[in-house]
């Protein structure tokens, strides 16, 4: 069925008067992107805190759910992956510069 179905090659490439109009929005979509990705990390870095601040004062069998293992594993796990979206969000940054951000501090 798919055979039957087809459009013009002019159609399929994202040519815009002979540049590469495709690459033109992408580079244009990339700092709003890169907006909601540093958006998102400092959400989830503000959820940490507060959970952590939780662990601390909520007790239970005694003690604070801090000092349960299985939660401080978890808590462990969530605090890898906010810190590995962070410098993904950084080394997208770096690559929205000029020059690759040539010269910024690393």
């Amino acid at each position: 069925m798919r055979s039957t179905c087809g459009a013009p090659a002019e159609h399929l490439r994202s040519t815009c008067g002979g540049r590469d109009g495709g690459a033109a929005r992408l580079r244009a979509l990339g700092p709003g992107r890169l907006h909601h990705c540093m958006r998102s990390v400092g959400m989830a870095e503000r959820a940490m805190e507060m959970m952590c601040e939780r662990m601390r004062t909520r007790k239970t069998f005694g003690k604070p759910i801090a000092q349960h293992g299985a939660l401080a594993e978890k808590l462990a796990e969530c605090r890898l992956a906010v810190e590995q979206a962070r410098l993904l969000a950084r080394l997208l940054a770096r690559s929205l510069l000029p020059r690759g951000g040539a010269g910024l501090p690393r």
